[in-house]
């Protein structure tokens, strides 16, 4: 008896139910980048009827380097820390209403640390299915000090990572913050 690419295909994804993706982790930063991510973890949520957790992480440098990498692209006059949370919280606040509205369960947390290794251990604490990721292009001061959060995420994550990128431009037009 030969086997078919049917049987391989069901072989492959026996036991796999539409239940088994209960629970994403969304990493955000405000970037275009991570607002695809959000939209693509939406659509999974509502095909899967997932709970989707947003985070935004800020990172462990000086506050003069998070200046150069804020969450909306521009600087803090005063490049305070109580400034730095605000504009953190205000993006986990807007987009937690974006994702509700869709009409998917969530939940928006802030937290310190190296974002790579802080979304790693969120994902490991609360044994989330899968981690949705928008694809980031780091500015050479980011990589200089963080480096590419999404491969640092995909390599160390102890559930399937999903990268998304930004869709392609159409032809003749620049943009996009692919990889």
């Amino acid at each position: 008896m030969e086997a078919t690419v049917e049987d391989a295909s069901n072989a492959l994804f026996e036991g796999f139910q539409d239940n088994s993706i209960r629970k994403i982790l969304v990493p955000i930063d405000g970037s275009a980048c991570s607002d695809n991510a959000v939209k693509f973890a939406v659509d999974l949520a509502v095909k899967y009827n997932s709970e989707i957790c947003l985070v935004h992480i800020i990172p462990n440098v000086s506050v003069w380097n998070y200046c150069l990498m804020t969450v909306d692209g521009g600087f803090f006059p005063a490049c305070a820390i109580e400034e730095i949370k605000k504009a953190g919280k205000r993006l986990l606040s807007r987009t937690l209403a974006l994702v509700k509205e869709a009409g998917v369960k969530a939940d928006a947390q802030l937290y310190h640390g190296h974002p790579a290794k802080k979304i790693v251990q969120i994902a490991e604490e609360r044994e989330f299915d899968l981690i949705v990721i928008g694809s980031n292009r780091p500015s050479l001061t980011a990589r200089l000090l963080l480096w590419n959060i999404s491969d640092k995420v995909t390599q160390k994550a102890p559930c399937p990572v999903l990268v998304v990128k930004e869709p392609r431009p159409k032809k003749g037009k620049k943009g996009g913050c692919t990889q």
